[in-house]
């Protein structure tokens, strides 16, 4: 491949993965250096940008989480501090969480298995549902409360 074209080619990624608003802070003569800065993408709550020299660059945050901009990081989805208010990742209709009662405002920690995915599973807090995500080839075993080996004798995996 030519040098002309693998520019082009990298040129033309770099189009496409750029926001079409790009909020970052440009260089001056004053200031060529601009201060990091981070800001989400209103389509997408795991994504957001990271500014370089004036250039968003696209980062994704990690399964289960999304971007918050005013704490500048990844945030568990449905905390306290998730501001997304996209339903990207519903959680099922069917809440198995302990609910907070009066005699018992914080219930001890719970997780559940999902009823559509073995990867997938709820973690309770204050008795709402957090989705979460085992690793690639493992599964939740709800007994162990852990992810586990796919095919192996703790997989207690029958979807």
């Amino acid at each position: 491949m030519t040098p002309q074209i693998l520019i082009l080619a990298l040129t033309i990624g770099l189009a496409l993965s750029v926001p079409s608003s790009n909020r970052c802070p440009q260089p001056t003569e004053t200031n060529p250096t601009p201060a990091a800065f981070l800001y989400g993408s209103p389509d997408d709550c795991q994504t957001f940008f990271m500014c370089n020299y004036g250039n968003p660059v696209r980062m994704s945050c990690p399964a289960t989480t999304t971007f918050n901009e005013l704490y500048q990081t990844c945030v568990n989805r449905n905390s306290e501090f998730d501001t997304c208010t996209s339903p990207s990742m519903p959680v099922p209709s069917s809440n198995r969480c302990p609910q907070p009662t009066q005699a018992n405002p914080n219930p001890n920690h719970f997780l559940y298995g999902s009823p559509d995915d073995c990867q997938t599973y709820f973690n309770c807090d204050h008795g709402n549902s957090i989705r979460m995500s085992c690793p690639a080839l493992t599964t939740f075993n709800e007994r162990l409360q852990v992810c586990v080996h796919k095919g192996s004798i703790f997989d207690t995996c029958t979807r």
